[in-house]
């Protein structure tokens, strides 16, 4: 399972604070089904960023939390076989 590990990876988010947008990458090994969404601290779904097929590669994508409230949120990246977190910090 170490090699299903490497195969797909959530890079840090930059710049984290952020303010209004944050910038985040993907890489995969194969072409892979993913669904990314933000979700606020108590675990509600406030936006979906992208969902399909992505191509083996480097993929970034942006958030732009306009209009969203100072705090925490979870970026989330789940695939057939894996989900990968990350926190990020708005701060207005």
């Amino acid at each position: 399972n170490l090699i299903n590990n490497l195969t797909f990876e959530l890079k840090a988010a930059y710049p984290n604070p952020f303010n209004p947008n944050v910038n985040f990458e993907i890489n995969s090994l194969k072409r892979e089904y993913v669904e990314i969404d933000i979700y606020n601290v108590l675990g509600y779904k406030i936006e979906n960023i992208f969902t399909g097929y992505i191509n083996n590669g480097k993929h970034l994508f942006t958030w732009d939390a306009t209009n969203n409230t100072t705090g925490l949120y979870i970026i989330k990246v789940a695939t057939k076989n894996k989900t990968l977190t990350q926190k990020i910090n708005l701060i207005k």
